[in-house]
């Protein structure tokens, strides 16, 4: 499969034919990121919030939507693929309800944060126990602690992390800059790549660090 980081929470993922697009973003109104305009199979949203996470007028085709509320304790399956939801909230005081996108392809699951904001219940936990590859907020508040994303990872134990959600030069947010969460690691743990876009396979996975930080496609 290949996974493009468009920025932000946005992510496309292609498998088999299919197009998985995460989270897109609204621009400009997220910041300086390029509008997305590529089409989807599949759009996946973990909650709705046009500026940051559920723009669906700048995703082309006419995608089936997985929406983690609609689903929530009702997996769906499209195109053979089943989507899993578990709700989560955007801080510790339980504000702001959204949801953890969990699905299986090409042997390998995917799990992506949503805009969770809170240490994982063993329940939560439970839910995305088995990742293979982690989509992962790692800018801070408001989102997860960056301590408490590194703890939800050695608990987790993904084969490869891929941080998004983070502070850089396009997105209008106040969040922390993927370092201040790389700074927890040592440097022979995490890679960059360079590029928006990896090829992972069942074969090729275990060649990549545990952390690998793409750039943005857009």
């Amino acid at each position: 499969m290949k996974i493009t980081w468009y920025g932000h929470a946005a992510f496309l993922i292609e498998t088999k034919g299919i197009r998985i697009i995460h989270d897109p973003y609204k621009s400009p109104d997220c910041g300086s990121y390029a509008p997305i305009e590529d089409e989807a199979d599949i759009l996946v949203l973990s909650h709705d919030n046009e500026t940051y996470h559920s723009c669906r007028s700048q995703v082309g085709g006419n995608p089936v939507e997985v929406h983690g509320e609609d689903i929530h304790w009702y997996p769906k399956t499209v195109n053979g693929i089943t989507f899993t939801s578990f709700e989560v909230y955007e801080n510790d005081k339980g504000e702001g309800p959204n949801y953890m996108m969990t699905y299986e392809v090409e042997g390998l699951r995917i799990s992506h944060l949503g805009d969770l904001g809170h240490p994982l219940n063993p329940f939560q936990m439970s839910g995305i126990r088995g990742t293979d590859i982690l989509l992962a907020l790692a800018g801070g508040p408001p989102t997860i602690k960056v301590d408490d994303l590194k703890d939800l990872v050695e608990e987790l134990q993904p084969r490869i992390t891929i941080p998004m959600h983070f502070k850089n030069d396009k997105i209008k947010l106040k969040i922390r800059p993927v370092e201040d969460y790389l700074d927890l690691y040592s440097k022979d743990q995490y890679e960059r790549t360079g590029k928006p876009t990896i090829e992972v396979t069942k074969e090729n996975i275990g060649g990549y660090k545990p952390i690998v930080v793409l750039d943005p496609a857009r």
